[in-house]
C-alpha cells in the first residue's frame, strides 16, 4: 500500500511529491527517490526530511519528531492506493470499479 504523511495542515500523499521534491530529498538523503517513497522512516534524516518537505507542502511547521511517533503509525501512515482492481484484456475496467 502507499504511504502518505499526516502533518499538523494535512495528508500528503508520497506518490504524489513532484520530482523536484525529491530529488532535494535524494540529495539530502543519499537515498533514491523510490526507496524515500517505498520507505521514509529507514533512518532518521529521511523521515525527517520527508516530514519536512511535506510540511513545507502543506504551509505548516514541523513537530519534532521522535521515535514513538514513527511506530505508532502517527506521522507515516498506508493508505489506500486508487489504482483500478479489475482489467479487460490488460485495459482498465471502470464499470467494474464503479466509474
Amino acid at each position: 500500500m502507499p504511504l502518505a504523511v499526516n502533518t499538523p495542515g494535512g495528508q500528503v500523499q508520497l506518490m504524489d511529491l513532484p520530482f523536484e521534491v525529491l530529488e532535494k530529498l535524494e540529495a539530502e538523503t543519499d537515498r533514491r527517490w523510490s526507496q524515500l517513497v517505498l520507505s521514509p522512516a529507514m533512518s532518521a534524516r529521511s523521515a525527517m526530511a520527508v516530514y519536512r518537505e511535506c510540511c513545507a507542502i502543506k504551509g505548516c511547521e514541523p513537530l519534532t519528531l521522535t521515535p514513538r511517533m514513527i511506530a505508532s503509525d502517527e506521522v507515516f501512515v498506508e493508505v489506500p492506493d486508487d489504482l483500478p482492481t479489475t482489467y479487460t484484456d490488460g485495459i482498465p475496467d471502470p464499470k467494474a470499479d464503479g466509474a
